[in-house]
């Protein structure tokens, strides 16, 4: 369940369902240090996003937008996408995930 949970962590729009104590994740030390710094930053960010933009959200393009603001984050963020894309295999693509259970 923890691989779940954390992998959302990543998704600003599951941010609200979250903890907002980043202590509270069991991520691997390696993440926990290179996120730690950025944490507060992100969860601010992720509070401004609107529940109407989410029809035209683009996790990936999201993720190029903020990696100035959020550099470590972004580069553990991208290394994920990308190991995620080496499956070449469009269901790891987390937005259909959303919407179809919004549909529901």
């Amino acid at each position: 369940m923890d691989f779940f949970k954390n992998a959302r962590l990543f998704d600003p729009y599951q941010t609200q369902y979250l903890s907002k104590q980043l202590d509270e994740f069991n991520l691997p030390n390696f993440i926990m240090t290179q996120i730690k710094d950025e944490w507060n930053i992100y969860i601010e960010i992720c509070s401004e996003l609107s529940h109407v933009q989410m029809k035209e959200f683009n996790l990936e393009n999201w993720w190029l937008n903020h990696r100035v603001r959020l550099p470590k984050m972004y580069n553990v963020a991208h290394d994920s996408f990308e190991e995620n894309q080496d499956d070449d295999s469009s269901d790891n693509d987390i937005i259909p995930l959303i919407n179809d259970s919004e549909s529901e």
